[in-house]
């Protein structure tokens, strides 16, 4: 049985879906199966992908009709004999050296969990992500875990998560946004050592970004607040609750500013986005620099989400100048 699995679910992926695969393929570390998922897709990606499988045994291809990414991943996890595994996103690509500096840390340091920092590809070039992280690799436990950017992208990929922590984890299909962060998380919850190491692995695709703040209001957008909420339960540290309040509440401010002018939204979401928004408000910290800020964001408790979206804005705003 190989040591790691590589997952790659596939949609319509042809431009960027051959480096993706040969940065796999190029591996230092060699005792890996490559778990490639089409998902439905209709240009050539699945010709492209078989092409690695009939060249490298390591490399399994297959094709399933479309049911999103969750689908593909669960797939994937389905087919997965590795004792660890790994997500890789088929526009991005990994470090030669990810399976060998990841599977390394994890058995050294006796971890269950692994992170690594990324490189964000851009049209003007590629930028490492900022951390203040002085000590190579930091091991902590899930109570001590805190989401933030620097050490929780919201992400499945940049991981290497040991195998038997999974076995009954699987991505939610019912949810569109961040339904990645949300398995990450419930996985890292049955962690007791978790690591993240200072070693730049992983190349994130943000030519091709499809973020949430992109197009109109639809029914899968609002599935980030379902996904919200759930993690914030899974979260057992207070700050930690705090930061994924703080993420909760941007995306309720955000899906109100792309919904209000929509029927759809108005008449179906409206009242229970208004609803989330008043119990989560009041345990918000984001602008608790300030007694006096925190009343003012207080009294739009009180109010509603018209009022709280309004001043969030003109907050951010004149806090984004000082």
């Amino acid at each position: 049985m190989p040591k790691i699995s590589l997952i790659v679910p596939v949609y319509n992926s042809n431009k960027y879906l051959k480096r993706c695969l040969e940065s796999i393929e190029k591996q230092s570390y060699n005792d890996i199966e490559v778990i490639i998922v089409d998902d439905g897709s209709t240009d050539d990606s699945f010709e492209i992908m078989s092409s690695f499988s009939k060249n490298d045994v390591r490399f399994k291809s297959y094709k399933k009709k479309n049911g999103g990414v969750s689908s593909a991943r669960n797939f994937g996890l389905s087919k997965a004999k590795g004792e660890w595994v790994a997500f890789v996103d088929s526009d991005d690509r990994i470090s030669s050296l990810f399976c060998e500096i990841m599977y390394k840390t994890a058995l050294e340091n006796e971890l269950e969990v692994v992170m690594c920092r990324r490189i964000d590809e851009k049209d003007d070039g590629e930028f490492q992500q900022e951390y203040s992280q002085k000590e190579y690799l930091r091991i902590f436990s899930f109570d001590d875990f805190i989401p933030t950017e620097e050490d929780f992208y919201g992400t499945c990929w940049g991981f290497l998560f040991k195998r038997v922590l999974i076995e009954n984890t699987v991505f939610d299909e019912t949810i569109s946004f961040t339904e990645d962060a949300l398995f990450s998380i419930e996985v890292m919850s049955k962690a007791s050592r978790i690591g993240i190491v200072n070693e730049f692995l992983y190349y994130y695709n943000l030519m091709i970004h499809d973020s949430l703040s992109q197009g109109l209001f639809d029914d899968k957008k609002y599935t980030i607040i379902t996904s919200r909420k759930r993690q914030i339960d899974l979260l057992s540290n207070p700050k930690a609750k705090r930061v994924m309040t703080r993420r909760l509440e941007d995306s309720i401010f955000y899906l109100f500013t792309i919904g209000r002018k929509s029927e759809l939204f108005m008449e179906n979401y409206y009242l229970e986005i208004n609803s989330e928004f008043k119990k989560y408000f009041k345990y918000w910290s984001a602008w608790n620099d300030s007694p006096v800020i925190r009343k003012i964001l207080l009294l739009s408790y009180y109010c509603d989400l018209e009022f709280g979206c309004r001043l969030h804005g003109i907050l951010r705003r004149i806090m984004g100048k000082a």
